[in-house]
Order: C-alpha cells, then sequence, then structure tokens
C-alpha cells in the first residue's frame, strides 16, 4: 500500500540544497501526497535508464530537479526566481562537469528547457553566455594543470572537456593571449 522513493544528493550544497526541500539530516524524509510532483521524474529517470548510452550529467542533474520540485512553492519573497534556479543550477554542473565533453545543448535538455531559455537565464544572472562561462571555467583548470604539471598539451586538453587539443590551443590563445605551451613557459 505504500511506495517508498530513496533520493541521495552529496557533495558541499547538499545541506542547503535538502534544506530548501524541507529536509534536514534530523528529518531526512518526507511524507505525504507528492506522487503527482515526483511520478513524471521517476518515470523521465526510468526511461533514460532503460538505454544504455545516457549522459554522464544526468543523475546531477536529475537530482537538482527532484530537489526543485520538492521546494515549497509559498513564500516567494524566500524562493528565488525560477529563472535564478535554472541559471545556478546550469552553472552547478559546468562547474563540476567541465571535464566531461558537456555541450550547452546537453545542459539545457536535461535542465528541460531550450538553448535560447538557458541563455537568456544565464546572461542575465552571470552577465556572460553559458558557453563563454564554460570555457573560462575549462581554461582555468587547463591553467592550473599547466602550472602544476608537465602533462603534454593534449592530455590537459582531454582532461578539461575539450574536444581536440588544437580547438584547446585556440581557444586558450583567445582567453590568454598566448599558446597553452608559451603560457606554461612564461609561469614556469
Amino acid at each position: 500500500p505504500w511506495r517508498y522513493s530513496w533520493l541521495v544528493i552529496e557533495g558541499p550544497q547538499a545541506i542547503p540544497a535538502m534544506a530548501r526541500a524541507g529536509l534536514t539530516p534530523e528529518r531526512p524524509f518526507r511524507s505525504g501526497a507528492i506522487d503527482d510532483l515526483v511520478e513524471p521524474l521517476c518515470l523521465e529517470l526510468e526511461k533514460a535508464y532503460r538505454f544504455e548510452r545516457f549522459s554522464e550529467l544526468l543523475p546531477c542533474a536529475m537530482a537538482w530537479r527532484f530537489v526543485e520540485t520538492l521546494c515549497p512553492t509559498d513564500g516567494l519573497e524566500t524562493s528565488p526566481r525560477p529563472e535564478t534556479n535554472l541559471a545556478e543550477n546550469a552553472k552547478f554542473l559546468f562547474d563540476h562537469e567541465f571535464n566531461q565533453y558537456v555541450e550547452v545543448e546537453e545542459v539545457a535538455r536535461l535542465l528541460g528547457v531550450t538553448r535560447s531559455t538557458l541563455f537568456r537565464h544565464f546572461q542575465a544572472c552571470f552577465g556572460v553566455s553559458p558557453k563563454h562561462y564554460l570555457m573560462t571555467v575549462r581554461v582555468e583548470q587547463a591553467r592550473r594543470l599547466l602550472r602544476q604539471t608537465s602533462s603534454p598539451v593534449k592530455e590537459v586538453a582531454a582532461v578539461c572537456g575539450f574536444r581536440s587539443a588544437h580547438y584547446f590551443c585556440r581557444v586558450f590563445r583567445d582567453e590568454m593571449g598566448m599558446s597553452p605551451v608559451a603560457w606554461r613557459k612564461r609561469v614556469a
């Protein structure tokens, strides 16, 4: 007669995220009729996992969608605007999944919006496009690896989520004004 769903969220933002949904370490459960809210997400997740190939971002994106679904909608002054949630969720994915071959279109799809909607909200919240932000995160990580390791540029590019070393070098030069090799020599 009862149905239980378990969702585990880990990481530095887990406790604040769960608190927004009314869940605390002392009371990590919610009872009551929430089937209408959660059922569509459960079905979407089941469908995605039936196929062998799904995005590596899927678990993270779905966890945030579950949290947002469980958040109370009353008290508008205490709830962030939906566009802020959307932009912050995208930023979270970019910050934590930059090393995957993730594209802005894929993040938009995982968050359940169009690319243009994500672009508009992200630009409004952070003042840059999602693609520019993702490239900045990747270049920053590449700078760290170039400074701290002796890994070849091709390997650094792959670790930072660039599909090719050539594209990485072009993006790095646009951001830093010099090639990765020249930058590495300069900071050595």
